[in-house]
């Protein structure tokens, strides 16, 4: 495996969301399996957080622990080849989308 890769990958992520180096790096320790995911999932999943921003949900940090506790489901919509939700115009959601809106309308109530 090719670790400075994935440390490369996860830092420029981390930065788009708003975590430092340190923060970035703890996480992939703590979920092991977020490292072996491709680029094209996290920009899918950073879709899915602009999709929530437009919701009116702009806490990234509570954005970000809401995926953390679902991002085994995908953030691409279904029945689709894997596109992500800006690119698919028919409304359909994908399922870890579905799931943070039920967690953050749980937090809100």
């Amino acid at each position: 495996m090719d670790h400075e890769r994935v440390v490369r990958k996860i830092k420029r992520i981390g930065k788009l969301v708003g975590l430092d180096y340190e923060e970035a790096i703890n996480i992939i320790l703590n979920l092991p399996t977020l490292a072996s995911y491709s680029i094209k999932r996290y920009v899918a999943a950073l879709d899915v957080g602009r999709q929530l921003k437009k919701e009116c949900f702009d806490q990234n940090r509570e954005m970000l622990k809401e995926w953390l506790k679902c991002y085994q489901k995908s953030p691409y919509v279904p029945f689709h080849d894997r596109m992500r939700i800006s690119k698919v115009k028919n409304g359909e959601l994908p399922p870890i989308l579905i799931e943070m809106r039920k967690k953050i309308d749980q937090k809100k109530a």
